[in-house]
């Protein structure tokens, strides 16, 4: 627009605010309702008339996590498969346009994964958050376990400060109870 010789600009839209803490917390919550309500089945497959996982379900469900956090967070964030952290690899790294950065494992759990190799992983992100000098990490159980250990995590305060672990649990049980 032209007003008395000068150029008047529309103003530009807000940017999104930074992604908080709370907002990774959101996103992989709402991860686990959208997986366990329309997801579980991608991660079986029948064979010989018995359910099976698929062939590597771990990644599938890095696969359907990195697709999630993309599209729910957008620009916010930027989110890496599979990069290098000490000896080993982090399933994803989500770092916010304000810094945060975050360290995501994805475990199995359930029939061919045992607990102990699910839980080791808090070992696993502590390691990954020491070597990336990232202080907030989440395990997320892919839960296959019946009904007496299904949805427990592990201990929480074996991590130690300043480093925070929080565990998930996304119900892939393979029909629903």
């Amino acid at each position: 627009m032209r007003r008395a010789g000068h150029v008047a600009f529309a103003p530009s839209a807000p940017l999104d605010p930074p992604v908080t803490r709370e907002d990774i917390e959101g996103a992989l919550e709402q991860f686990a309702r959208y997986v366990t309500a329309s997801h579980r089945r991608a991660f079986w497959r029948t064979e010989n008339g018995k359910q099976k996982w698929i062939i590597q379900p771990e990644k599938q469900a890095q696969t359907l996590l990195e697709l999630f956090l993309q599209a729910r967070l957008a620009d916010r964030v930027e989110v890496f498969r599979e990069i290098a952290a000490g000896g080993g690899r982090v399933d994803i790294y989500v770092l916010g346009r304000s810094g945060l950065a975050v360290i995501i494992e994805l475990k199995m759990t359930g029939p061919s994964y045992p607990t102990k190799y699910a839980f080791a992983g808090t070992e696993q992100i502590t390691h990954y958050m020491d070597a990336k000098n990232v202080r907030l990490g989440y395990l997320v159980l892919f839960d296959a376990r019946g009904e007496k250990k299904f949805g427990t995590t592990p201990d929480a305060s074996t991590v130690p400060p300043p480093n925070t672990v929080r565990s998930m649990i996304v119900d892939v049980r393979r029909r629903s109870r």
